[in-house]
């Protein structure tokens, strides 16, 4: 399972493109090797469906939105442990 990250977006994305990014995340939390992992997996799956909620709810989503969005998850992780040494890069 690759990771897709931004460059794959397309123009426009529409709700259907980030419930299929949150189900991927799911995918990767069950897999992660650490809790702190886990969670910035579950985070990451959470921020991906309240995106698509926006688009569902006839909001337009810019870039704008997404880096609010994305600022608020990182406040959420800012508690989080840092990652073990052999966590890095992996």
């Amino acid at each position: 399972m690759g990771y897709s990250g931004r460059s794959n977006m397309p123009d426009q994305p529409d709700a259907e493109w980030f419930r299929d990014r949150a189900r991927d995340e799911r995918d990767r939390m069950r897999a992660a090797q650490s809790h702190r992992r886990a969670r910035v997996h579950a985070e990451m799956a959470s921020h991906y469906e309240v995106v698509a909620h926006l688009i569902d709810g006839g909001h337009v989503v810019s870039i704008e939105t997404l880096g609010s969005a994305l600022r608020a998850m990182i406040g959420r992780l800012d508690g989080c442990p840092p990652l073990d040494p052999g966590e890095v890069g992996s």
